[in-house]
């Protein structure tokens, strides 16, 4: 089931009394939340003729100066210049960094959280696809400090990851065959990590990389394009 699956069956499970609150986190250029929100817009709820309903906030590290995020305002300028509802939104701010104190942009609590591809970056920007400590310090407190932002009634935090230092380093057919426990660098810390949160993670240890993935485009740090690739997930619930 992909990304746009999950969230319209979240969607519709809400209802349409209830808008589904999304929220990216590093989203970099957007170029997935665009993907999925150009889908969803386009939804209805089953058996009715009313749009899915849905508020998105995309939270993006870089400053409003960086033409990372210049890219991203562009997308998301283009998927809600035409065609949505007025019960279709969006929001987008810049110099937010995933690791940042709980609450302190007062955003709305979401259903579902993407958490996609971070990446530890050097001084002068580059991707530090080595750095697995740095990156699973940041997996940790993206995990404590973001977990109150999610709803009390079964919110989702998915945390993806497309490469290394996250993933196990092998073939895209091998990481689909390696139970999730494995192709996740440091899941038992990640695990942890997330239950001192308040968290509980969907489907370990047993289940398969090829049980919870998307494919879509990737991009580095310094916004070159990486191509489609396999993003896997670990799935937290609160």
């Amino acid at each position: 089931m992909s990304d746009l699956d999950k969230v319209y069956s979240y969607a519709c499970q809400l209802g349409s009394n209830t808008p589904i609150q999304l929220r990216w986190e590093g989203s970099g250029d957007s170029g997935h939340a665009a993907k999925l929100l150009s889908g969803l817009k386009h939804m209805f709820y089953p058996k009715t003729t009313t749009r899915i309903k849905y508020h998105a906030v995309i939270n993006i590290y870089e400053p409003q100066t960086d033409p990372i995020y210049a890219k991203a305002e562009s997308v998301m300028q283009f998927v809600h210049g035409w065609g949505t509802t007025e019960n279709q939104t969006y929001e987008l701010h810049s110099d937010a960094d995933v690791t940042r104190d709980s609450g302190a942009f007062g955003q709305k609590q979401a259903h579902i959280m993407f958490v996609r591809n971070i990446m530890p970056t050097d001084g002068t920007g580059k991707s530090e696809t080595t750095a697995g400590d740095r990156l699973l310090s940041i997996h940790s407190q993206a995990l404590r400090k973001r977990s109150n932002s999610l709803t009390e009634d079964g919110g989702q935090l998915r945390l993806g990851m497309s490469g290394a230092p996250g993933l196990l380093s092998a073939a895209q057919q091998t990481r689909l065959n390696t139970p999730a426990k494995n192709l996740f660098n440091n899941a038992k810390t990640l695990v942890d990590e997330a239950k001192e949160g308040g968290l509980t993670v969907v489907g370990l240890p047993n289940r398969l990389g090829s049980e919870d993935y998307d494919e879509g485009g990737v991009m580095k740090n310094n916004g070159v394009d990486l191509g489609i690739k396999k993003t896997f997930y670990l799935t937290f619930m609160r």
